[in-house]
């Protein structure tokens, strides 16, 4: 399931996020009038198929949902003069979780609600003060649900939280720049805000108008939270070519536009001459209109290439897992294991003490991974950090993420590969190589046990 084969559709994202936003958007829908049925049925729908992630991430469906449910719970909270610390304790916390997904979601989940309160503090004189102090209050609560979080990100890659501070992280790989600068960036980033498939997500945000009272507040919190979020993305990760419309920028601005909708198909807007259904009904029909394209060829291609993808992909859990139980009880019990292996849950984490690799070049303990200083500069830092043991996979024989010719040859050009991403990973894969041939102890399966001497 972590891998995302084919034969499991994708369901830690795709399921659970699917039946999440299922419940949320019923829930948030609810209200709407029986002769509205239809309007009602076709945001749920918007939500659940139109979004086809074209490569497998944990975070993309699941953090839509997070955001929708922090929305839905803080709009619960908006009527009232006050709000109470157990209220708040609530949204602080999905936040938090969602935070833990991918910092965007910390940013635009935090901004909906810092403009939300401050507006709510400007326009009512009464409300200043509870205003305010429900933003203070929130934020040191999501402070505090997120320490233990940052504190391992700290230990991780000498960062609380990815983009506040850069830490150890490799910025060229995370972001993808043009590397130009200046207009180019901008040019870049209107572009690809400018694609079909966000531009009528990032107008629907504009039935937030159609809203009263409270909720029209909220409302446009979130649809101001959501692009500036998505523009910052687009601007700082200015190869828009590089950058996964459906991973990245859907579940930011979704999740304003979901809550938006369904707020909207309830009733009628005050002092308009149409009714909130009616102006959701034409947004969700817009929205549609520009996704069913991109979403059907991915769908396709996802459909064409199945038979080929599960005839020659086949994760051997089975033959796996006795060759790392069979490699890991040569290591004595507590020493530090670095892994570069293609099902690292299949270790003993109980018996040693396991640091994974994950996807190389992205971020690494201080004082940092060498990239092309050689293997003699790889080994020194592994042992400064105290690895004496690596399990190392084969990468002419690994199932997917360590595939050597995965990283020569990658067709998708949203992974950017031979620009960025494929420099760190060959030239850490040769390393490791010339360290396996000096240091191998043994072999199992298609892992090598090596011991750094």
């Amino acid at each position: 399931m972590i891998v995302g084969a084919p034969e499991n559709g994708h369901i830690l994202d795709r399921g659970f996020g699917a039946l999440l936003l299922l419940g949320l958007l019923l829930e948030a829908t609810k209200d709407t009038a029986n002769r509205w049925w239809f309007i009602r049925f076709l945001v749920i729908l918007a939500a659940l198929v139109a979004s086809v992630p074209r490569i497998h991430t944990g975070s993309h469906l699941l953090g839509l949902g997070m955001l929708l449910a922090m929305t839905l719970t803080a709009a619960r909270l908006i009527d009232g003069k006050s709000f109470p610390l157990r209220c708040l304790f609530p949204v602080s916390l999905v936040l938090a979780g969602v935070s833990t997904f991918r910092p965007t979601y910390a940013m635009v989940g935090g901004g909906m609600l810092t403009i939300y309160f401050i507006w709510r503090a400007l326009g009512s004189k009464d409300r200043r003060m509870a205003s305010l102090l429900a933003l203070l209050q929130a934020g040191a609560l999501t402070f505090a649900f997120l320490l233990p979080y940052m504190i391992l990100s700290w230990q991780s890659s000498g960062t609380p939280m990815f983009p506040f501070s850069v830490g150890y992280g490799n910025t060229e790989m995370m972001f993808g720049g043009t590397k130009e600068g200046g207009w180019t960036n901008w040019e870049a980033a209107f572009r690809f805000i400018a694609l079909p498939e966000i531009a009528v997500m990032i107008l629907g945000l504009f039935a937030a108008g159609m809203l009263a009272g409270e909720a029209r507040r909220l409302g446009v919190a979130a649809a101001l939270a959501g692009f500036g979020m998505v523009f910052l993305s687009a601007f700082k990760m200015s190869a828009a070519g590089a950058y996964d419309v459906y991973r990245y920028t859907y579940p930011l601005v979704g999740f304003a536009l979901f809550w938006i909708l369904a707020r909207a198909s309830n009733k009628p807007a005050e002092k308009w001459p149409i009714g909130g259904p009616v102006a959701a009904g034409v947004a969700v029909a817009v929205f549609f209109f520009s996704h069913w394209l991109p979403a059907w060829r991915d769908f396709q291609l996802k459909v064409t290439s199945l038979p080929k993808q599960l005839e020659g992909f086949h994760f051997p859990v089975v033959q796996l897992a006795p060759a790392y139980l069979q490699l890991q009880e040569m290591i004595p019990p507590g020493e530090k294991i670095f892994a570069v292996v293609d099902a690292p849950y299949l270790l003993d984490f109980a018996r040693n003490p396991i640091d994974n690799i994950d996807c190389i070049g992205g971020a690494s303990m201080p004082p940092g991974m060498p990239f092309e200083k050689g293997p003699g500069a790889l080994k020194d830092y592994l042992k400064k950090l105290g690895f004496k043991y690596v399990l190392c996979v084969d990468f002419d024989n690994a199932v997917l993420l360590y595939t050597r010719k995965l990283w020569e040859n990658q067709p998708r050009k949203e992974w950017y590969f031979e620009e960025v991403w494929g420099k760190f990973a060959l030239d850490f894969m040769r390393n490791m190589d010339s360290i396996a041939d000096w240091d191998t102890k043994a072999k199992a399966g298609n892992v090598r046990l090596i011991e750094l001497q």
